[in-house]
């Protein structure tokens, strides 16, 4: 809706669902500028108080983030709990050139052989 609201350059229709949802938008603005000013203005009389004013501009902002984190929250703990069960990670060691016993070397084309003279076949390394 704030697209919407900047790109208009008209007002809507007195009493239309479009007036009143841009007076909602209109008003959250105010509001956070509102938690703006009263973060500068703690911060000069009582710079303890900043850190309270801070989350409720946060909450003014995002409104959704506080019930969304607190089932974040729950569901990463129902997961690490799950992992947990399943006892410690053990890690297996690797061979580094294991994969190279497998990699068949690449020959030249048949072409470019007549033209360098050389016979070369396909390997396998060991």
């Amino acid at each position: 809706m704030n697209v919407l609201y900047e790109k208009t350059y008209r007002p809507p229709p007195v009493g239309s669902l479009r007036e009143a949802v841009f007076l909602n938008v209109w008003l959250k603005r105010q509001d956070i500028e509102m938690q703006k000013t009263r973060i500068l203005a703690q911060g000069f009389l009582n710079p303890e108080g900043v850190n309270g004013a801070y989350e409720d501009y946060k909450k003014a902002i995002f409104p959704f983030i506080k019930s969304e984190k607190a089932t974040e929250d729950k569901e990463l703990m129902e997961k690490m709990a799950k992992e947990v069960s399943k006892g410690p990670i053990l890690f297996k060691t690797v061979d580094p050139t294991s994969h190279l016993r497998h990699t068949p070397v690449q020959s030249m084309p048949p072409s470019i052989q007549k033209i360098l003279g050389k016979k070369t076949a396909t390997k396998v390394l060991k």
